[in-house]
């Protein structure tokens, strides 16, 4: 399924009025190109749960709210196979982030120590165990000036628990905190 400008004309997506997400991606072999992403609560783009992800030819600027440090396109949690490439991501909480901050076992095991996800399934054997972020790529892109407000945890890229992140080629500049973080990550490069 592919989520398109028409050649040639500019579209944006202004999630102002929308609770927290501009736009929500939880299927396989979605491509989205040639839109701009503005004023979300959180996230211009999330996904979840995707398979072959391409997100391409896209602007993404002024998502998250004041004092936050919510990305403008967030890959989660059992993603896999994904390519961003040619983004513009500026003046969001942070520019991209693939994979989260946080182990994901605490969020889906409450009371159940990070290291045990043996345990995590004894307790709670109806939850689905999220996976990590796989085989995501973010190239030929241009990711400056993230930070919102006095938040001073703004990354242009973020790898947070994932496993064989790649970035190349990507101007990355201006951004409060790092400019590239690969906290956690297993294979990045």
């Amino acid at each position: 399924i592919t989520f398109s400008g028409y050649p040639g004309e500019a579209v944006t997506i202004d999630a102002q009025f929308i609770y927290r997400i501009g736009f929500e991606v939880e299927g396989d072999y979605i491509h989205i190109t040639n839109i701009a992403f503005t004023r979300a609560k959180r996230f211009g783009i999330h996904t979840t749960d995707a398979l072959a992800i391409h997100i391409s030819d896209v602007e993404a600027y002024m998502n998250a709210d004041l004092d936050t440090a919510f990305p403008a396109i967030f890959v989660e949690y059992n993603s896999h196979d994904c390519l961003l490439e040619r983004i513009h991501a500026h003046h969001n909480g942070v520019g991209i982030s693939i994979g989260g901050p946080n182990n994901p076992w605490p969020a889906y095991c409450p009371n159940v120590p990070t290291n045990a996800p043996t345990n995590c399934i004894r307790a709670y054997p109806d939850v689905p165990v999220p996976g990590k972020p796989n085989n995501c790529v973010v190239q030929n892109s241009l990711i400056h000036d993230n930070f919102r407000g006095d938040y001073e945890g703004s990354d242009g890229l973020y790898f947070g628990y994932v496993d064989n992140g790649v970035a190349r080629n990507n101007v990355i500049y201006g951004n409060i905190d790092d400019g590239i973080d690969m906290l956690a990550s297993v294979n990045g490069i």
